[in-house]
Order: C-alpha cells, then structure tokens, then sequence
C-alpha cells in the first residue's frame, strides 16, 4: 500500500509539474490571442549560419490585429518594412529609397517579430513539445518565470542536432522580456554542420493603445525616391572576349583575369554566408584536382557587401 502511495503521489507531482510548466505559456498566448493592437521596442543580435559575425539592431515595433490579419511597421536603426494588409514596404533609412512587393513573403523581420514567436510557441504548446518550468530569474529588478523549450536535441553522423529556445516572462504582466534560440543541425541533404542563434531584448509595450495609427493608411515619407530596378545584363555569348577583372586577393595582390589568358578559367561567385556555396568547396577543389594541371583555373569571387 506505502508503494501505490507513492506511484500515485510521484505521477501526481509528475502531471502538476507538466501543467505548471505549460500553464505560463498558455498564459502569455492568450494574452496575445485578445489584443487588437500592439507596439513595443526591441533589441536583437543574431548570428546568421556559415559566418562569425554577430550583427545588432535595435527596433521599434507595432502591430495591428483585425479580420485574421496581421499589419505591421518596424522601424530599425537602418531599414523601416510596412505590411499594409496587401503590400510590403521596405524602406532604406540610409540611401532613402523605398519597393514596394505584393503579399508578405519578403519581409526580412517578420519572423523575428512576437507574433511570430507566440505563433511558434503556440505550436509547441499544441504538439506537446518538450517545455521546462526553471528558476525564477531578474531582469532589470522584474521577476521573471524561465521556460526552456527543446523541440530537437539528438545524435545524428555522430553530431549534436538541436533547436532550443529560452523566453523569459514577466511573472505580473505575462509579457516576454527576453527570448533566445539556439540551433544546430546540417544543411539541407548534406553533411555540411552549422549552427545559428538569435537574442532578442523586449521593452516599452503598449497594448490596445485607443489613439493607434492606422498602418492601412501608411505613406511614404517625402523626399523617398521608389528603388531603381537592376538592369540585368544579357549572358555573354559564345567567342565574346572576358571583360577585365581588377580585384584584390586573399593576400591583398591585385588578381588581374587578362593574365590568366591562355587557360579555362571557372569564375565562382558566392558568398562566404551561403551554405550551399561552402558545401560546393569540396566539390571545386575536386575539380582541380582532376583539371588543374591542364591549364584550368579556379577564381572564387565573394561580392564587397559580403567582406
């Protein structure tokens, strides 16, 4: 009798304690469910895969909820984008020229909005994904509830694949003050590992502000001239001469293409960012292997923009 006492008070303990650890999110999700209009700021460093760089920016976010729709306006230190309900507007702060594209799909920082992260967190919620009720922390003197959620954490070619985020949630207001995700895994059908996180600061929420500003109604500011489209040039055809190529290398020597007259050359564009041009380096150095003594060369060109 002591040990069915026990089963029972351990699988009690064991159900409480998963409720908990799902009562908080559900808590914050419904409080985002029934708002009509949302504005925040936020601070995020994310460290894209295939590079080293952490890049910064801090953001001033709202959003207006009506009919299953989503329109928003973020303004960053550099880009401002605008979802009218029907057309994106991407807005350069710096060179002051704006596009304009139908439907949301190019958005840039949608899905590192909060209605997108509590659209994810719902989900988890839904598929009973894996969720830890941790330490109480403080952020800035506010008690905060810490939840860890780990969709993905496995051995796979003898690697750690993994996604897992970290929200942190003001224990008063159910509102997020920070979130974090972390991954690992390979790139699509190949055996090339990277690894990606994202940090994000939130502050300075409004909720259902009565004098909101219609984003339908959104313009562009004066003096924003419409981005010119890229004339894309014709492929060179057949015979035609290579243009002259004038970059600078690895060790800071001025590679000129004219000196490579005389061999065929394989002239690589890609960037140091893309997984898939890293995946193709074991093939090119294949390549030259099998080709590089017959007067065949290699040049791979990453775009100034890449560094």
């Amino acid at each position: 009798m002591k040990y069915k006492n026990f089963l029972a008070i351990l699988l009690g303990s064991i159900i409480f304690t998963s409720t908990l650890q799902s009562q908080v999110l559900s808590e914050m999700v419904s409080r985002f469910d029934s708002l009509h209009n949302l504005t925040y700021r936020m601070t995020i460093k994310y460290k894209p895969p295939m590079s080293i760089k952490v890049s910064n920016d801090t953001l001033a976010a709202s959003f207006a909820f009506s009919n299953s729709q989503e329109l928003f306006n973020v303004i960053g230190q550099t880009t401002q984008e605008v979802y009218d309900g029907s057309k994106l507007i991407k807005i350069d702060l710096t060179n002051r020229t704006y596009s304009i594209t139908k439907g949301i799909n190019g958005s840039m920082v949608q899905h590192t909005m909060l209605p997108h992260i509590i659209s994810e967190l719902k989900r988890d919620l839904l598929r009973n994904t894996h969720i830890d009720l941790r330490k109480d922390t403080l952020v800035n003197g506010t008690k905060c509830f810490h939840n860890r959620i780990t969709s993905r954490d496995t051995i796979i070619k003898s690697k750690r694949i993994y996604l897992i985020r970290e929200i942190l949630i003001d224990s008063k207001s159910y509102l997020p003050v920070y979130y974090r995700v972390e991954q690992q895994g390979f790139v699509d059908g190949t055996d090339l590992l990277v690894d990606t996180y994202s940090e994000m600061y939130f502050y300075d929420y409004s909720l259902d502000r009565k004098e909101f500003a219609d984003i339908s109604e959104f313009k562009v500011p004066s003096k924003f001239n419409l981005e010119a489209p890229q004339n894309r040039k014709a492929p060179l055809s057949k015979g035609t001469k290579a243009p002259e190529l004038h970059l600078t290398d690895t060790n800071g020597s001025i590679f000129e293409l004219e000196k490579q007259k005389g061999k065929v050359v394989l002239l690589n564009f890609t960037s140091t960012s893309c997984a898939h041009g890293a995946e193709a380096i074991s093939m090119l150095n294949n390549l030259y292997v099998k080709y590089g003594k017959k007067n065949f060369a290699i040049v791979t060109i990453n775009p100034p923009y890449d560094d």
